[in-house]
């Protein structure tokens, strides 16, 4: 037999497998519900779903569902979503971890009632300080704030790897007509979950200007209450009055001559300015 056969029928086989790979397989809902609901019944979260469910194997092998609410314990609705998928990660199984590796939603509502989305985040904030599992990552695609009044179009992507003590988030919106992106990295939750000072590093840029932001957070003891910040701000607009009515802010303030470009001290002593930044705007031809 021709050398040529053996490989011929090998990659024909390795298509046929992969093309069922690709392929989504029903599979029971109430299975798919009690696989992705695994990470959310830690922090109280209730996953409900009104769709089809299937599993695909290929790429990586994972859940998905359509029509999905996920609810906090207490009743208030957080995320209304098209389609989610959970993702299967089978080193979890080896390390004793959830085999949840993330989520992921595509389209849909987020609650903008912050008090709806205290409880959930204040029991990721114990489980975190108690040493427990770092959340699965969370994938966010052409979600709205609310009814989209302000907030709409919402990408977000936030990973936090088990090996890495560092949050990593890359977000980009659209508020009120501008679009937005929105980077964080150096993030250590569980220094802020444990009382410290965690390093970050913030960027925001849209159209007519930036933001950046390098130094220190705090949270404070209650968790309903706004976290300390300290370090070195750059912020730069091409018109500081438009830049202050997107934001919702008065500006009373002549026309600059050119863009504004403001910068923060670099260090502040403890109980000044807290929580905000402190320095004076020049205008710059």
């Amino acid at each position: 037999m021709s050398p040529r056969r053996p490989i011929l029928l090998l990659a024909i086989g390795a298509l046929a497998l992969a093309g069922l790979g690709l392929r989504d397989w029903p599979v029971e809902s109430r299975k798919a519900i009690a696989f992705a609901q695994r990470p959310l019944s830690t922090y109280g979260l209730t996953l409900t779903a009104d769709g089809q469910a299937s599993l695909r194997l290929l790429p990586f092998p994972s859940f998905s569902l359509a029509q999905v609410r996920i609810a906090d314990a207490s009743g208030p609705t957080l995320i209304e979503s098209r389609h989610l998928t959970a993702e299967i990660d089978p080193l979890a199984f080896l390390t004793g971890r959830s085999p949840v590796g993330g989520l992921r939603f595509d389209g849909g509502t987020l609650s903008a009632e912050r008090a709806a989305w205290a409880r959930p985040l204040a029991r990721i904030r114990e489980g975190v300080a108690g040493g427990g599992q770092h959340p699965p990552r969370l994938t966010l695609s052409g979600a709205t704030l609310g009814e989209g009044a302000d907030i709409k179009d919402i990408g977000l992507d936030v990973a936090w790897p088990f090996w890495s003590g560092a949050v990593e988030a890359k977000a980009h919106l659209t508020w009120r007509g501008v679009p937005a992106r929105i980077a964080l990295t150096r993030l250590r939750p569980s220094d802020l979950f444990e009382g410290q000072r965690s390093p970050f590093a913030a960027e925001a840029t849209w159209p007519g200007g930036g933001l950046a932001f390098d130094g220190t957070a705090l949270l404070p003891a209650e968790a309903a209450g706004s976290p300390s910040l300290s370090g070195r701000a750059r912020f730069q607009t091409n018109s500081l009055p438009e830049t202050l009515a997107w934001i919702g802010r008065d500006a009373p303030l002549s026309p600059s001559p050119g863009p504004s470009v403001w910068k923060a001290p670099s260090r502040r002593r403890a109980g000044r300015c807290p929580g905000r930044f402190c320095g004076s705007a020049r205008a710059t031809p």
